[in-house]
């Protein structure tokens, strides 16, 4: 057996202890609530601070930018390099930075220049993802996603609903400081995390990036999560809460709103694995996408909280559903050492929708109102349905 065949070998098995993925989950949680406790009550700060629709939603957007920029060179040099590690202690200390950065802002631009920081963090899940998978056997990469992605959607879960009370009792930019805490008790738990798997990728380069980059089936899943995360950001994150303050909603309704999208998200992410295994990848897809749709459509018929509420729960599960499937789709067909590149051109891909979705959904609003923005995602959603319905390649 060859040495890169025997390093191949290795990587496919398991390679971390049960204390190490423990860890590794805690580091995680705390790294995701610090990116989303604020999250819920964000987009009404903003017009607070005088933000039309437009800037509003491109204080939550500009979380996307940076990360569309930074996502791929992160995935690529951390494969060419062998090092997952020193971008997730990275990505932390973002988190921390832009947080603090929220809390001292005194105008939605300087929202906008603190949220972009938070993206370069956020740009580590990159590492974040393709390290935790590498703890599991190769052919297990569905199973890493769904549990990481449990682990994620749990932090925003909480978060949410804990930085909505906090908003409620003692003002939003305490929710920024408490984030900024978050982020340190996140970077405390990550640094004895052992990097267990580090296999230097002696044949990646810059044509091997664009030859993984045209692969079938991480472009078509990519862009079926660019328009999954183009509607949770442009509803769940930017407009559903400017909707439900509409509706009367105090910061605290706002919070439980949020938290009860991300638990259904999350709880049904959980499940996304054996679903896929038992009716097919692109069938689990196309459901996740149409219930979202089908929920986000619902939207600004709704009257009542309780009705917004539900509506939420529902949108988030189909949601939660396609994401760890189109995941690990998009570093399945790819060796270990080049999951990261893999990894990388999958998630900013998506990341374009979180940055531009969001604003153009606000110069619409401005316009025909918050209501047509619900419509236009629920039509996005349809469209890649129909996509995935009719895209062999996912089986």
């Amino acid at each position: 057996m060859s040495k890169a065949t025997a390093e191949e070998a290795k990587a496919a098995r398991p390679s971390a202890s049960s204390a190490t993925i423990i860890l590794f989950c805690v580091g995680t949680f705390f790294f995701w609530s610090a990116l989303y406790v604020y999250v819920p009550v964000l987009s009404v700060y903003a017009k607070s601070l005088g933000a039309s629709y437009a800037l509003a939603a491109l204080v939550v957007s500009a979380y996307g930018l940076t990360q569309v920029l930074t996502r791929i060179p992160i995935g690529f040099v951390s494969d060419l390099y062998g090092r997952k590690k020193p971008f997730v202690l990275a990505g932390l200390v973002a988190a921390i930075v832009g947080c603090l950065g929220l809390a001292w802002s005194t105008d939605p631009w300087m929202l906008v220049g603190s949220r972009a920081v938070i993206g370069l963090g956020a740009a580590t899940w990159v590492a974040f993802s393709v390290l935790f998978a590498s703890y599991f056997a190769h052919e297990r990469a569905a199973h890493a996603m769904s549990v990481i992605t449990f682990v994620n959607g749990s932090a925003q879960a909480i978060s949410g609903l804990v930085g909505g009370i906090i908003s409620q009792q003692l003002g939003t930019v305490a929710a920024f400081y408490v984030g900024a805490g978050l982020g340190v008790v996140g970077l405390g738990a990550m640094i004895p995390v052992r990097e267990s798997v580090r296999l230097r990728s002696s044949s990646m380069s810059l044509r091997r990036l664009g030859s993984i980059a045209r692969m079938p089936v991480l472009i078509v899943s990519s862009l079926i999560a660019l328009v999954n995360t183009s509607v949770n950001f442009t509803t769940t994150q930017s407009f559903t809460p400017i909707y439900a303050k509409s509706l009367g909603a105090s910061d605290t309704e706002l919070g439980l709103l949020w938290t009860m999208a991300v638990v259904a998200m999350t709880v049904t992410s959980l499940a996304s694995a054996r679903t896929a295994d038992r009716f097919g990848d692109r069938w689990v897809i196309v459901v996740g996408m149409l219930v979202s749709a089908v929920a986000t459509a619902l939207v600004p018929l709704t009257t009542s909280l309780a009705g917004l509420l539900a509506t939420q729960v529902v949108a988030g599960a189909g949601r939660g559903i396609c994401t760890p499937t189109l995941m690990s789709l998009g570093i399945r067909a790819v060796p270990g050492h080049e999951r990261a590149s893999a990894m990388g051109i999958y998630q900013a891909v998506y990341s374009v929708g979180m940055f531009v979705a969001p604003p153009i959904a606000g110069a619409i609003a401005d316009q025909l109102g918050v209501g047509s923005v619900f419509v236009l995602m629920a039509a996005l959603s349809v469209i890649a349905c129909v996509w995935a319905a009719l895209t062999r390649g996912l089986d």
